[in-house]
């Protein structure tokens, strides 16, 4: 987890400096440094940092050479960045759906721990049948009802999307209207 960190703030700074403009000892497109003076001081072909690029003195092609491998490596730089976003948000997501799922399965547990309580309760005053009856008839009569309420809002979602398709064809006639337009105008 500390590397996919480090990694995601390495690709933030490169980024950063692509935004920016290029520094004295930034090396923005491999084989070429902008030293920003034209001084000549820049790394040279000898030192192994490529050759030296003044903008002052550069041709077109070498310019454009450099602007589009900016643009790549910059394009490059962004989806790793972006890939490195999403495998933490995946991460946090798993871990907040695995935390919720365990939620649940307590919240389960406790209850059938109420009902549990309840019978209990009720036990003491009623026979022990009579005492099971009553929170079992309670919540069938919930069960009944959401399973009616759920039943219903899942036939109302099933049915074909009715705006879209009203929307799509009113489109396809006003393209088609327009395009007749056209054709008897000439």
């Amino acid at each position: 987890m500390a590397g996919a960190d480090t990694d995601v703030v390495a690709d933030q700074s490169r980024i950063q400096s692509f935004r920016t403009a290029p520094g004295p000892t930034e090396t923005p497109v491999e084989g070429y440094r902008w030293n920003g003076h034209g001084d000549g001081h820049g790394a040279g072909p000898g030192n192994g940092h490529g050759a030296h690029l003044d903008p002052h003195h550069a041709s077109t092609t070498q310019l454009i050479t450099q602007a589009a491998g900016q643009i790549s490596t910059l394009v490059r730089t962004e989806l790793a960045l972006g890939k490195a976003e999403l495998v933490e948000k995946g991460r946090k997501l798993g871990l907040g759906g695995g935390m919720l799922a365990t939620a649940g399965v307590l919240g389960l547990f406790s209850f059938g721990l109420a009902i549990a309580l309840i019978v209990a309760v009720l036990d003491i005053d009623w026979p022990l049948w009579l005492a099971m009856l009553v929170p079992l008839l309670a919540l069938g009569a919930v069960m009944l009802g959401l399973l009616g309420l759920g039943a219903r809002k899942l036939r109302a979602g099933a049915s074909a999307p009715t705006q879209a398709a009203t929307s799509v064809r009113d489109d396809i006639s006003s393209v088609r209207h327009a395009f007749q337009e056209g054709r008897h105008s000439r």
